[in-house]
């Protein structure tokens, strides 16, 4: 079970067949009930979310990074966002999303996933990265041995 994985423009992106589904499969693992009630409309979902990383992609400091298999469909996602950070005086990536279907999360393809993030987000003159994770999760377990816990975020619904 092979992958792939890269970094691509927000137009290379919108290729790839299996977006919507993965982008479908990226908001059911959520446990936040405002972005659970805006997926239940699925193909406005995607369309508003596909909007919204147009809107990002204008930015140079916007980063698509996908994930194929053998026959180089779409399995994964992440989108970053570089921005500085004014407390440790140094840019950061902040994950605003990062998906891999499950099937495909064996065999070391996860860790892969996460290095080539790393190594991407370092190259494009990162010092730190921030990522969130649904608590009490498989992926929050997994991110907690990658990464130091810095802060809660905790959420509210207004």
């Amino acid at each position: 079970m092979n992958i792939k994985i890269f970094e691509c423009s927000y137009q290379e992106m919108l290729k790839f067949k299996e977006l919507d589904k993965v982008i479908i499969d990226y908001v059911n693992t959520t446990n936040i009930d405002l972005i659970k009630k805006k997926g239940e409309d699925q193909e406005q979902f995607v369309e508003d979310v596909l909007i919204a990383y147009g809107n990002l992609s204008r930015s140079e400091e916007t980063h698509f990074i996908m994930v194929t298999n053998e026959q180089d469909e779409l399995v994964g996602l992440c989108v970053y966002v570089m921005q500085y950070y004014e407390h440790a005086l140094a840019k950061t990536a902040h994950i605003d999303v990062i998906f891999l279907e499950k099937e495909w999360r064996i065999h070391g393809n996860g860790t892969a996933f996460m290095k080539f993030i790393f190594e991407n987000a370092k190259k494009n003159g990162a010092k730190l990265c921030y990522v969130s994770a649904n608590s009490d999760t498989k992926t929050d377990k997994g991110f907690s041995k990658m990464f130091k816990p810095a802060y809660n975020i905790y959420v509210k619904e207004l």
